[in-house]
């Protein structure tokens, strides 16, 4: 454990060091914002096999569970373990990068509203996980040679069942979305979506000045829920 973590400080140390004073960047300032987000993103990259590793190694850390006899209820506890644990680990990195993006100027959402966007996030993750461990428990229990085909098979249409509804479900609890009004610019989309083959889309803006100052634009969705 003490040469995993000693070892894992060296890389974080030198994927900093690395993006922070050698990476090539082009930039309109002397920040050095864009290689700091990379370095973030590469720092944290292998925290959840980390974590996975931790908890395979030491199992009195979740051999507890096991003393509970419903299924429901293991598969409950061992999600809320997974899902807190993960908050921990990740957490410094998100609340120093959430600081620098304030510093930067890039985002001007509050501390509490942007945690209260992690919670709901991580709550959702926690919704996913644990129905998916539970149907693995099922699965396993019923079918112990063929449970990883059968899991495979019903992933796929669950995944593309999660895409078609999420712009319906899950974004506006994060966002309120507006219907994008008559002008230049909808009809400016139009003619390209119509370009490429994309007909009957909705164009939807949400007012995310609140939150940061950059923009973007996006495609969700398919099928009849296909949004930009």
């Amino acid at each position: 454990m003490k040469k995993l973590i000693i070892g894992y400080l060296f890389f974080a140390t030198a994927v900093f060091l690395y993006f922070y004073y050698f990476y090539p960047l082009d930039s309109f300032s002397d920040s050095r914002y864009g290689a700091l987000s990379h370095a973030f993103y590469f720092a944290m990259l292998p925290l959840q096999i980390i974590l996975l590793y931790v908890l395979l190694k030491k199992k009195g850390g979740y051999q507890w569970i096991e003393k509970y006899n419903s299924r429901l209820f293991q598969s409950f506890l061992f999600t809320c373990l997974l899902v807190i644990l993960d908050l921990l680990v990740h957490l410094p990195f998100q609340i120093i990068w959430h600081f620098i993006s304030r510093y930067e100027g890039t985002r001007t959402q509050s501390f509490l509203s942007w945690f209260l966007e992690l919670l709901l996030s991580k709550s959702l993750l926690f919704l996913g996980l644990f129905l998916l461990i539970y149907f693995c428990c099922v699965l396993m229990e019923k079918w112990p040679k063929r449970w990883g085909i059968l899991l495979w098979i019903t992933i796929v249409p669950v995944a593309i069942f999660f895409v078609f509804i999420q712009p319906v479900w899950i974004d506006p609890l994060f966002d309120k979305f507006y219907t994008l009004e008559n002008g230049g610019l909808r009809t400016e989309m139009e003619q390209l979506t119509e370009s490429v083959g994309l007909t009957d889309v909705d164009f939807l803006v949400v007012n995310k000045s609140e939150e940061v100052t950059t923009y973007n634009a996006y495609v969700t969705g398919i099928f009849g829920h296909a949004r930009i």
